[in-house]
């Protein structure tokens, strides 16, 4: 599997110290018509899985019909998330084997050093298993 990275959108809804983007938060996203260009010529040398990140990828304006072009250009995907509005990313468990991963950061095991670093206005958000559906996650086994 070839993995090509793609940065979705600057968007974001953490203000995390380390950001390197701080400059550019919420302001630009990808164009759809450039990811599909973009794609088009990463099949052509070997590419078929597509790393979506940012920001925080969700926050793409036009993020569903974004996931909807990787889809149809024969592209499986997965997503790294700062995993505040992990909710947002349940519906794409219907790719099936076209979703192949969903990472979230964590900064730290401390809630208050995690808090810290993510941003003033933000607390750490909870996973719960309780909340995921695990039976329809995708699985390497």
């Amino acid at each position: 599997m070839k993995s090509l990275a793609l940065l979705a959108t600057y968007r974001c809804n953490m203000n995390c110290v380390f950001c390197l983007f701080h400059d550019r938060l919420n302001t630009d996203s990808i164009r759809l018509s450039l990811l599909n260009n973009a794609l088009k010529q990463a099949a052509q040398i070997g590419y078929d899985s597509v790393a979506l990140t940012g920001g925080e990828p969700c926050l793409h304006p036009q993020f569903n019909r974004l996931v909807e072009v990787v889809v149809s250009n024969g592209f499986s995907f997965g997503i790294a998330s700062n995993g505040y509005d992990y909710d947002d990313y349940i519906p794409l468990l219907e790719y099936g084997d076209g979703f192949k991963y969903i990472t979230f950061s964590l900064e730290s095991h401390e809630e208050a050093i995690h808090d810290r670093l993510r941003s003033k206005d933000r607390k750490s958000t909870r996973l719960n298993s309780s909340h995921i559906p695990l039976s329809r996650m995708p699985s390497s086994a």
